[in-house]
């Protein structure tokens, strides 16, 4: 495994790979892995959500695996969690998309996409049409539940404030006594200097918002296929936004897995006998490899 940056408009972005391990050895398709917002792929915890692992098992069916970290995250330059256009996003993902493609000529390309993430992947494949071979999905977001939408006159205060004070860090974020997964990998998330622990900033709040606008308003023109993955009870993002999603879309191969977990970070166990994680990667597995 091994780390290299590539350039994206102002700011060079971290990429974990294991391609260096491929050298004079068949690769039957590309993984590029996209987290969540506040997140990033260096090491916090020894499980399934661990990236090095998520490589591995891909290797042993001759699969070569990405990890891109978005400005603002992990390694990557950047303000951290400072999001002033959604878009931007989009361009991070394009360049190092642009860059495999033209490393692996005529190679499949899937991507395993998380929370903010799989907005991402999900606005790029809507604007860039054939651009992936599919999509894996793990609690995506898809829209904001109408129960958690704010009044149109806080929207409005804020988005205006947003305009003035984009960097401030003013909205209530992840709280660290949010206890859904082992209490170990809890401590280490929040220990680690790569993630962000801190309040979202006005205009990443506002970014999201925008987005999920539109996710709502463009959902049913995703066509691709599809594999989504989301807790029927996570309340971080809406699982009712991603089932809307799937129903909307028009992908003719299209599949969902919905556990009845509140967990976010699916990969992650809840306990030291949560075997969910284990089950999520083997069906990630199972499906990419019926699609090569």
């Amino acid at each position: 495994m091994k780390e290299f940056y590539i350039t994206s408009e102002k700011n060079k972005l971290n990429v974990i790979t294991n391609n260096n391990e491929f050298i004079n050895k068949k690769i039957n398709a590309i993984v590029i892995n996209l987290h969540g917002i506040t997140s990033h792929f260096q090491h916090i915890y020894d499980c399934e959500d661990f990236i090095e692992y998520r490589f591995n098992l891909l290797k042993k069916i001759d699969i070569c695996s990405y990890a891109l970290e978005f400005h603002g995250h992990g390694k990557s330059e950047g303000v951290k969690c400072l999001i002033n256009n959604f878009d931007d996003l989009l361009t991070d993902f394009d360049n190092l998309l642009k860059y495999i493609k033209n490393k692996y000529t005529n190679t499949k390309v899937f991507v395993i996409a998380s929370s903010m993430g799989g907005a991402v992947a999900i606005k790029y494949c809507i604007l860039n049409k054939n651009c992936i071979n599919g999509l894996i999905l793990l609690s995506p977001m898809c829209g904001i539940d109408k129960s958690f939408k704010p009044n149109k006159f806080l929207v409005n205060i804020l988005l205006g404030a947003s305009t003035y004070f984009p960097s401030l860090p003013l909205l209530p974020g992840i709280s660290k006594k949010k206890k859904v997964v082992i209490d170990e990998y809890q401590e280490c998330k929040f220990n680690c200097k790569y993630g962000y622990h801190g309040k979202f900033r006005l205009s990443t709040a506002r970014e999201c918002y925008l987005t999920s606008l539109w996710m709502e308003e463009n959902c049913h023109k995703f066509d691709l296929p599809l594999f989504l993955i989301h807790g029927l009870n996570d309340d971080v993002t809406p699982s009712k936004s991603s089932l809307e999603f799937f129903n909307s879309c028009i992908s003719e191969d299209k599949t969902k897995y919905t556990p009845d977990t509140k967990n976010h970070t699916l990969l992650v166990p809840r306990t030291n006998d949560d075997i969910l994680p284990k089950q999520i990667i083997s069906k990630i597995i199972l499906w990419i490899e019926k699609r090569i």
